[in-house]
């Protein structure tokens, strides 16, 4: 299964050329953290508005509970999330039949 996931912002916008990482979680557990399934990651497109940047996942499948997280890491520091990086805030969930998906990133203050 091909899924497209396109990012938009918003509010404010990332700069052009930051970062952007895009996982597929399994979030179907309680208590224990989230399994990252799949990773992607590419930079956001200079003028590209409302869509910021986007990654095409090849699964086979996915388990029911995964959803989309996502983050444009402004501060450059892949490894934790800083102010005025923009991560997702919301869950949204993968369907099983590979429907493009579009998830909304927002800038942390």
């Amino acid at each position: 299964m091909k899924l497209k996931v396109d990012l938009v912002s918003a509010g404010a916008r990332p700069p052009e050329g930051t970062p952007v990482v895009v996982q597929l979680r399994d979030t179907s557990l309680e208590d224990v953290a989230a399994e990252v399934l799949a990773e992607e990651q590419t930079v956001v497109q200079p003028g590209s508005m409302p869509v910021v940047a986007s990654v095409v996942f090849d699964v086979g499948s996915v388990p029911p509970g995964t959803t989309v997280w996502a983050r444009a890491a402004s501060s450059g520091n892949m490894e934790h999330i800083n102010k005025g990086d923009f991560i997702t805030m919301s869950s949204y969930p993968v369907g099983q039949q590979g429907r493009p998906i579009t998830v909304e990133i927002k800038k942390v203050v």
